[in-house]
């Protein structure tokens, strides 16, 4: 509970010189927690991170980055040292506080111990001290033995009740005073003060405890009182370096510290560090909650901080320099003093964000729009809608943005960004200010959707094999390849929850009617979460003792089926195995309950899509995949329209099956090698073809939409229980939301980075390249018009050369085949000529265009006589 005397007991601990020379020679660094948010802590460990290692200028931007890095730094250059995380509150940030270093932990939270996976011993502190222990307290203070203590301190230490922080106030105040124990006594019993409410209702000495700390304050002379209370502008769990409170008081430096000094003399306020530099201060909770509650005109305050730094700056925030507080904390203060102009002016200002960039605070930055939505009322800012498209804007970025050492916000406006306002006013800053540097401007932009995705997440170097919506649409679960699960907030791209259980990758993600979580592993397990209140394991099924490639929990949320080189159904609630089906040959890659719960498809390896009877637990129905067909197994299967029938997937065409007889009843063919399929709705189809995903609406057997993004191959699409978002998790470490409904009909041409380019008189660029279809286009103009588009009848273009006059365009291929095609009329092959059967690689002409070169794949380099008449 809080002031039961953790924090000090753990602070005696550490200032034991002898303990500390013989067993932590390294030292000890201390870090204050609290209660955090996911962005509060990544900025904690990122100023941990900088303590350790000062000359370091590049600060990870996510927890796990910040983690991995702080794990080596301490391994390499502080391994001997005590680290003491202070006050934890939340038991799902603990993983990434395991910086695998000797650490010492208080929490008001027993829970806690139990997700430290390394040895760890748990000393309990009771809630309150016991008379004898109150007493030594006392006598400790006022400088007498326990024995001399007059009468009055048992009843003082009654009315307490034992809290060890009033027990403390009191102490201090007899250590001056020390005949004023029935006078202490009497405010505590007679006095009517206003009394803070503190956050643990099992706490039941509140009035005590107020007014032991109005006494305490009231105790202080007139001008230090109006000093201590000015600091109910800084939020719960703050540590407030003396500089900043120089500047909120505007006194000198030391004078600060003088202050200080004497307020921790009363134990209004705890010395959280003192170094060479500055000191570092913090104020408990119970405290806080009084001085915030009692303070005649908390805005002021606020805004007297603020006219400070806007004066520090001139007005002009993104010069504004960071000291280590404003950055993180100004648009707190600007909420409590109620400056909407000067949030609006930040929030909508590209210098801001530029500025919040470079000192490493994107988390705080998008806190920042979150904190404001859920603050102020939309109909009072007329700019709202301009700071959500800002906000939004940041949101589909934040893969790029965390990727770069140093991100120049105005050219990825320009290149990202396709809301005019924010684009004008980059491209204003962009003009006015005397920037050597160059910027690019996207021309024919227009043209295309860009980030038709809601939300883009970077995982921070693991790739995502798996993912699922949550029960309620506002989560997306994510499985990665090093076994972890991360639980993501679709609207603030925050990481809500990190669950650390398997040891290898995770294939499938489930979710039980009762928002549990269902995750299968290469490691051979199956593991049933329960998120909604401990973040436990209460199933961890291992009876397949194999790799294990998927699971599925039925639609009423009672039984499991997990695949490895077989299936097994086993009951949910408490791993309870039910049966055992034999009958594939080779890896299972997926298994699906039908809607009824009777029936189960499977796909495997060995070429068979096979439907079992649950009732019976046996095989109903046998299907080989299509005879001739290439060597591609099938990937994905599921039951459609009301079980009668069974679709899958198998290499580049999506198959449509009865149940009864396995009669094929259509087949659709693919782009590309099918990977993977979703279906919501009964009808409409997400389909994985390497890095593009596919909607594909079944009743119309045509493509809906396209989700274009991914860099590298999609590994999982997932549809929300709304049928309103689209998840999709790839081998480029990013988690992509899309919006459905907003993704563009007019889908992008997929183009190729296959291309060469003519500038023609005024510099007006003409484009040739390849697009995914084996098409060559022809683009004209800054705003890429399409002026001409041909199949190559041939195979898998590799490369495509203009010829010096711009009259020619060579075409290689995937088989060694070389085109030669007249620019004036695409649709003419002049020649065609294979030489290897290994790919294209390269095309070069020499200055009149006589002879060309062709690089092939075996790197051997044939040259080529070519003419208008003959190649």
């Amino acid at each position: 509970m809080p002031g039961c005397g953790k924090t000090v007991l753990a602070s005696r601990i550490v200032r034991d010189d002898q303990l500390i020379d013989q067993i932590f020679p390294g030292g000890i660094t201390w870090l204050t927690l609290g209660q955090l948010s996911s962005s509060q802590l990544l900025t904690r460990m990122q100023d941990l991170y900088m303590l350790l290692d000062p000359e370091q200028s590049h600060l990870p931007n996510s927890l796990d980055g910040v983690r991995d890095h702080l794990r080596r730094l301490i391994r390499e250059q502080h391994p001997k040292m005590l680290l003491v995380l202070d006050n934890i509150w939340d038991c799902n940030l603990i993983s990434y506080l395991d910086l695998k270093c000797r650490t010492m932990v208080t929490t008001r939270d027993s829970s806690i111990a139990k997700r430290i996976n390394s040895f760890n011993r748990i000393i309990e502190i009771e809630a309150g001290f016991h008379t004898t222990e109150s007493k030594a307290v006392l006598s400790s203070w006022i400088g007498i033995l326990p024995v001399e203590l007059p009468s009055q301190a048992d009843i003082l230490i009654s009315k307490c009740k034992g809290l060890p922080l009033a027990i403390s106030i009191f102490a201090s105040l007899l250590s001056k005073h020390p005949h004023r124990w029935d006078y202490y006594i009497s405010l505590l019993t007679n006095s009517t003060a206003s009394h803070l409410r503190l956050i643990y209702k099992s706490v039941h000495h509140n009035y005590q405890l107020d007014e032991a700390i109005q006494i305490s304050i009231e105790s202080l002379n007139v001008d230090l009182q109006s000093y201590y209370y000015e600091l109910a502008v800084f939020d719960y769990d703050m540590i407030i370096p003396s500089h900043v409170l120089a500047f909120l008081w505007n006194l000198d430096v030391e004078l600060a510290e003088d202050k200080m000094e004497e307020l921790v003399s009363k134990s209004l306020v705890i010395m959280f560090k003192q170094d060479q530099t500055q000191k570092s201060y913090t104020i408990h909770n119970i405290i806080m909650y009084y001085l915030k509650e009692t303070h005649t005109d908390l805005v002021e305050s606020h805004n007297r901080l603020i006219n400070r730094y806007a004066k520090l700056c001139n007005d002009q925030w993104h010069l504004l320099k960071d000291d280590g507080y404003i950055f993180t904390h100004l648009m707190n203060h600007l909420i409590c003093a109620k400056r909407l102009d000067i949030i609006c002016q930040l929030l909508t200002e590209p210098l801001w964000l530029q500025s919040k960039l470079d000192n490493n605070k994107l988390p705080t930055l998008l806190s920042d729009y979150v904190l404001i939505s859920e603050a102020i009322c939309k109909d009072d800012v007329p700019e709202f809608h301009q700071i959500q498209q800002y906000y939004k804007f940041l949101r589909e970025n934040i893969d790029i943005i965390t990727c770069c050492q140093r991100i120049d916000i105005m050219q990825l406006i320009l290149n990202r960004c396709q809301t005019s306002p924010i684009v004008e006013k980059a491209l204003e800053i962009a003009r006015y200010y005397d920037d050597p540097r160059p910027r690019f401007e996207w021309c024919n932009q227009h043209q295309y959707q860009l980030n038709a995705w809601q939300l883009s997440i970077k995982t921070n170097n693991e790739t995502i094999t798996a993912c699922c919506f949550s029960e309620n649409d506002q989560s997306v679960i994510t499985g990665l390849e090093n076994g972890d699960i991360k639980i993501w907030n679709c609207w603030t791209a925050t990481l809500k929850t990190f669950l650390v259980g398997h040891l290898d990758a995770i294939t499938a993600i489930s979710i039980s009617p009762d928002g549990n979580i269902i995750t299968s592993s290469l490691d051979g397990t199956v593991k049933i979460w329960n998120t909604s209140i401990t973040q436990s394991i209460i199933v961890n099924f291992t009876d397949h003792h194999e790799s294990v490639y998927w699971c599925q929990i039925d639609h009423k949320g009672q039984k499991v089926a997990s695949s490895s080189t077989f299936i097994m159904i086993w009951v949910a609630k408490n791993g309870h195995h039910l049966a055992t089906l034999h009958g594939h040959n080779g890896k299972i890659k997926q298994c699906r309950f039908s809607t009824c719960g009777s029936l189960l498809v499977s796909c495997g390896t060995d070429g068979y899509i096979k439907i079992w009877d649950l009732l019976t637990y046996s095989e109903y129905r046998s299907i080989a995949i299509p005879s001739g067909t290439s060597k591609w197994s099938p990937f994905s299967c599921q039951f459609i329209r009301d079980d009668r029938q069974v679709l899958y997937c198998h290499s580049n065409y999506i198959y449509i099956i009865k149940v009864d007889d396995g009669k094929q009843l259509d087949r659709i063919s693919m782009p590309d090698i099918v990977n993977s399929v979703e279906i919501v709705e009964d009808r409409y189809c997400a389909v994985c073809m390497g890095n593009d995903v596919l909607i594909w609406d079944l009743h119309k057997s045509q493509r809906v939409v396209a989700c274009i993004g991914h860099c590298d191959y999609v590994n999982a699409v997932a549809f929300s229980h709304d049928c309103c978002k689209i998840a999709t998790g790839s081998d480029d470490e990013t988690l992509k939301v899309w919006d459905f409904f907003n993704i563009s009909s007019s889908i992008n041409p997929p183009l190729k980075p296959i291309f060469d380019c003519q500038f023609q008189d005024n510099d007006i660029p003409v484009i040739y390249i390849i697009d995914k279809e084996n098409s060559l286009r022809v683009y004209h103009g800054l705003r890429a018009s399409l002026k001409n588009w041909i199949r190559i009848e041939a195979n898998v273009v590799t490369c495509c050369k203009l010829s010096g006059n711009y009259r020619w365009i060579a075409i290689g291929c995937n088989d060694g085949q070389i085109m030669y095609l007249p620019t004036s009329n695409l649709n003419i092959v002049f020649w065609s000529v294979t030489y290897h059967e290994d790919e294209v690689r390269q095309f070069s002409f020499n200055k009149d265009d006589t002879m060309m070169i062709a690089l092939y794949g075996i790197t051997t380099q044939c040259p080529i006589y070519v003419s208008d008449k003959y190649g």
